[in-house]
């Protein structure tokens, strides 16, 4: 049995050693097909390549071409083939083709050549643009079923269009947009294109287009549906519909709509739509669909100056307090000098649409060079907005202070009128690009209102932006003119005197030490402020940002400056800024043009959020 059981083991261990043979075998099979095809395995094949465009002597046609053309924009993403390449190459063809008859050129063509001899590859793109072809004529018809009956008032102009003039396709096709939304505004919200001719004369070059409309039926504004409200009132949102039911559709009363409820802050999304037919009676069903923001905020924030020190905020603010964009909002905060409680709030449409009651209260301690006071504060007032850009406000307000000034305490109860007429076309409020900002406020302080002093201060201030190259550069300015009658300087409450130097102010000086100083350089202000300034600045990337400034001015005892015996003190700067979603963050170093021994520094250092006027 032994001898058996070995013979019939002898089989056995002979296919083991053939298995392990053959195993072994595969394995260096396999060894060696991976050596080989190691690269392919292990890497990503890319097909890198060099573009390049030839044949356009205009760069702003050059530029544009280059913008729409998949070669240059995914140069970076190379595709994995030669064949892929190619793809991608013809592929622009026709797309830059597009671009050509945009700008008016309708004989042009577009071509590519891949040398695959060198490495990477060169694509060379050849575009023969040819002439110039111009807008010969351009009519409008009305096809539908029911007849206009106002006819379609535009002006060649209006449509963004001019005859013998470079005929752009996009401009062409812009024009029909024109037209729909001008019969939007005429009660005709349902019209749509019926048909677009162009017709392409290559004889004369020249091309003439004829747009055939159908206007669909009037409307009349119908009942209106408000979806989405979660926290808010809908008799606050239907307060801002600017279209009443009943009467012609406008395209602008839905534009204004939705404008008013931006403006709020209380929606992230705000949808206005129209029903797809008119009922029998005509009457067009409105459809508004809101997301509601969230309505309460945490918040802090920080800053830092060369003259006031690090300074620190937090508030906490709530948009929707009662259902109808009631805000409240407490803050806390200051810097080495000057720190507080503040507690403010507002209710919109008050007894008018238009119409705000403001209400604020403030506990403030300061501890400058020019005085120590501790101030409680409280005051009400009533805000118009007077249609996009002007507001008016009107209130009272009512202080208690005390206020030590070269070693003596001194009580001051002030109550007052506030006035104030402002005008903002700007477009931002931490970072305005264009536009203009005007304020101009009077507060009388009287006596027989419960006031320690009688006097007034006026003060008027002005800035202005222009955009540059496409918003890139812009040139700001801004101006600062405050005079108090009724008392001389010395006679003022210290804290109601005029004071110029710091953020703010005139950036390169010490905060407040711009004006008279007493024995000690300490700040005495005044009774006038005359201040102007400027600055350029340039976006140089989308988030980095840098500036250039220079501002002056003084403090007067007088109403009237005294230039033989006080001119202004100049100063000159620059700046880096950062831009984020909600502002831009802002260092400035600035230098004082006017140094005096002993007073001011050699330079200032400003770090805050927004631009800093």
């Amino acid at each position: 049995m032994l001898r058996r059981h070995h013979r019939s083991n002898l089989p056995v261990r002979s296919s083991a050693r053939s298995v392990r043979g053959a195993a072994a075998f595969v394995v260096v099979l396999l060894a060696l097909g991976l050596s080989v095809a190691g690269p392919a395995v292990g890497q990503t094949m890319e097909q890198q390549y060099e573009v390049s465009l030839r044949g356009v002597s205009d760069s702003s046609l050059q530029g544009q071409l280059e913008e729409f053309s998949k070669l240059f924009a995914e140069q970076g993403k190379p595709p994995a083939t030669l064949a892929a390449l190619r793809r991608r190459a013809k592929n622009d063809v026709e797309r830059l083709n597009e671009v050509l008859r945009s700008q008016g050129y309708y004989a042009g063509s577009v071509d590519f050549d891949i040398d695959d001899s060198v490495q990477p590859v060169e694509v060379t793109v050849v575009v023969e643009p040819g002439p110039v072809y111009t807008l010969k004529d351009y009519s409008i018809e009305n096809v539908g079923a029911d007849p206009l009956g106002d006819p379609i008032r535009v002006t060649y102009e209006d449509l963004g269009l001019q005859r013998d003039a470079p005929a752009k396709s996009s401009a062409i096709l812009g024009a029909e947009r024109v037209v729909i939304d001008q019969l939007a505004e005429l009660g005709r919200p349902l019209a749509e294109v019926a048909d677009r001719k162009v017709v392409v004369d290559h004889g004369d070059r020249t091309v003439s287009a004829d747009l055939k409309i159908d206007a669909g039926p009037r409307a009349l504004f119908g009942a209106t549906d408000i979806v989405g409200l979660e926290n808010v009132d809908e008799r606050f949102v239907v307060r801002r519909i600017a279209w009443k039911a009943g009467t012609p559709y406008d395209e602008r009363e839905v534009t204004e709509t939705r404008r008013r409820l931006s403006e709020t802050g209380l929606f992230t999304a705000i949808r206005v739509n129209h029903a797809d037919t008119v009922d029998q009676n005509g009457l067009l069903n409105m459809t508004i669909t809101v997301t509601e923001s969230p309505h309460r905020t945490l918040g802090s924030g920080v800053s830092y100056s060369t003259s006031e020190g690090p300074g620190a905020k937090v508030y906490w603010q709530h948009r929707n307090l009662l259902g109808e964009g009631e805000r409240l909002k407490v803050s806390a905060g200051g810097t080495l000098i000057r720190y507080g409680l503040t507690v403010s709030g507002s209710k919109p449409d008050f007894f008018a649409r238009n119409q705000s009651l403001l209400l604020d209260f403030k506990i403030e301690q300061e501890d400058t060079d020019a005085f120590v006071s501790q101030t409680v504060e409280a005051s009400g007032a009533i805000k118009r907005q007077i249609g996009e850009h002007y507001a008016v406000t009107a209130g009272l307000t009512a202080s208690q202070s005390i206020i030590e000034e070269s070693g003596e305490d001194e009580d001051f109860t002030l109550v007052g009128v506030p006035l104030t007429l402002q005008r903002d076309t700007t477009d931002s409020v931490l970072n305005p690009t264009h536009g203009a900002r005007t304020v101009l406020s009077a507060t009388p302080y009287l006596q027989y209102l419960g006031s320690s002093l009688s006097f007034t201060i006026l003060q008027f201030t002005q800035a202005g932006y222009l955009p540059l190259f496409d918003g890139d550069l812009v040139l700001a300015g801004w101006g600062r003119a405050g005079i108090v009658v009724g008392q001389q300087a010395a006679d003022l409450p210290a804290d109601k005197r005029f004071y110029a130097g710091g953020g703010g102010s005139i950036r390169g000086y010490g905060f407040q030490l711009v004006g008279p100083l007493d024995s000690a350089n300490n700040p005495e202000g005044g009774r006038s402020v005359y201040e102007v300034g400027t600055e350029v600045r340039y976006k140089i990337t989308d988030s980095i940002g840098a500036v250039a400034f220079f501002e002056g001015g003084n403090v007067y005892t007088d109403l009237a400056p005294d230039f033989g015996q006080e001119s202004f003190l100049w100063s000159t700067g620059v700046g880096a800024r950062y831009y984020t979603a909600i502002g831009p963050l802002r260092v400035d170093i600035a230098f004082p043009l006017d140094r005096r021994n002993g007073i001011d520094d050699a330079f200032q250092i400003y770090i805050g959020l927004g631009q800093a006027f």
